[in-house]
């Protein structure tokens, strides 16, 4: 078989192999069972919820959980439930939006940079790190301060924390790919570096640009509420869980609730989507290294 045949094969065999990552790994398949599950809550959100989000006086205020209101109702008498729905979509929303972007950006960046490296690579990553240098919700933080503070600026700012991000993990995992027989051989048959990377190598690393998905996912959910918790993102009434978790902090210790049932939210999104994460993983890793045990000496 020749190279040529072998990269050929490298698309479907990528795709086989992130087929099976979904279907054995119980993790997998129960994470995104349970983020489809949310994606739809957020998209029905007006439907599902029994009232408006900001609808007033809708329960008697600071009632406790009950049949008719599942997680309670706030100090305004409104609907807990119908605000976690609708944060859902804020959150969730937001958050994927800035990972589109910082994956379209970092990703193309860093297939560059791991393939060519030399001294741009050299001066991009040296950016990087001063960059990293620096904990990202300080950025944020700052350019809030710059910007004003608002969902927007939430945006931006989770964007300039990602795409570096994004960037160096893809270009991490590029370089360790552009050494292999198969790259190796298509240099020689003098493939192009525009064709090596987007047409060699870029189909044998999607598995693991999905993990990277996933993680930079998890990480712009928790900034995204951390933002609001801080006053620079989501501002009132909006129900951002982060802001909503701002809200019910006055009252955590008369109804706790209040505060409990957004950070339980916070928590479980990001949990399922670090499990989704490290589910693919772990069966892409367990696919990388299996041998035959009759080949075994």
């Amino acid at each position: 078989m020749t190279a040529v045949e072998t990269t050929s094969r490298a698309p479907r065999a990528a795709m086989r192999k992130l087929r099976r990552a979904a279907t054995r790994n119980y993790r997998v398949t129960i994470c995104t069972t349970l983020l489809t599950l949310v994606a739809i809550a957020a998209v029905f959100a007006p439907l599902l919820a029994p009232y408006g989000p900001q609808d007033l006086a809708v329960g008697e205020p600071l009632s406790p959980p009950s049949p008719e209101h599942i997680f309670g109702v706030d100090n305004f008498g409104r609907d807990q439930l119908s605000r976690i729905l609708d944060g859902a979509r804020i959150s969730l929303g937001i958050s994927a939006i800035v990972t589109i972007v910082s994956m379209a950006l970092g990703a193309p960046l860093g297939l560059i940079l791991g393939y060519r490296r030399g001294r741009v690579d050299f001066l991009v990553s040296r950016f990087l790190d001063l960059l990293f240098a620096f904990p990202g919700i300080l950025i944020a933080l700052v350019l809030a301060t710059a910007l004003g503070p608002g969902l927007t600026t939430a945006a931006i700012a989770m964007c300039v924390i990602y795409v570096p991000q994004a960037t160096r993990f893809v270009r991490g995992v590029v370089a360790s790919e552009s050494v292999k027989d198969y790259v190796v051989a298509a240099r020689t048959v003098g493939a192009s570096g525009f064709r090596v990377i987007f047409v060699h190598i870029l189909p044998n690393i999607r598995s693991q640009l999905l993990v990277i998905t996933t993680l930079v996912l998890s990480f712009a959910v928790l900034t995204e509420a951390a933002l609001s918790f801080l006053g620079v993102g989501a501002q009132a009434p909006s129900s951002s869980w982060g802001r909503m978790l701002t809200d019910g902090r006055d009252f955590l210790m008369t109804q706790p609730f209040l505060a409990v049932v957004p950070a339980l939210a916070i928590a479980a999104l990001v949990l399922i989507l670090n499990g989704l994460g490290d589910g693919l993983r772990d069966r892409l890793d367990t696919d990388a290294v299996t041998v035959d045990p009759k080949a075994a000496p």
